[in-house]
């Protein structure tokens, strides 16, 4: 992608051209999108109903816990076991 549609893109949505790179980089890494650099053209690896918006969420929010649920739950619950994932 190349800089002037980072730009533009970083634009529409009033944010930093180094964010929406950052971004697009962890789609690339985590094999939902294929960029190419210097190029405008950027591709969906998957089809959009093979991928799940939780998908997207992890990549760009690696760190984040959907749930906070107390780690010191009993291991033998599945659902406690579950829930610690998310």
């Amino acid at each position: 992608m190349n800089n002037y549609q980072v730009k533009k893109i970083a634009a529409q949505f009033n944010g930093s051209a180094c964010v929406v790179r950052r971004i697009m980089s962890e789609l690339n890494k985590d094999e939902l999108i294929n960029t190419t650099r210097g190029s405008a053209k950027t591709t969906l690896l998957k089809d959009p109903k093979d991928m799940t918006l939780y998908q997207i969420f992890k990549t760009v929010t690696p760190d984040y816990k959907i749930l906070n649920v107390d780690e010191k739950v009993d291991q033998s619950c599945p659902l406690a076991r579950a829930m610690l994932k998310y």
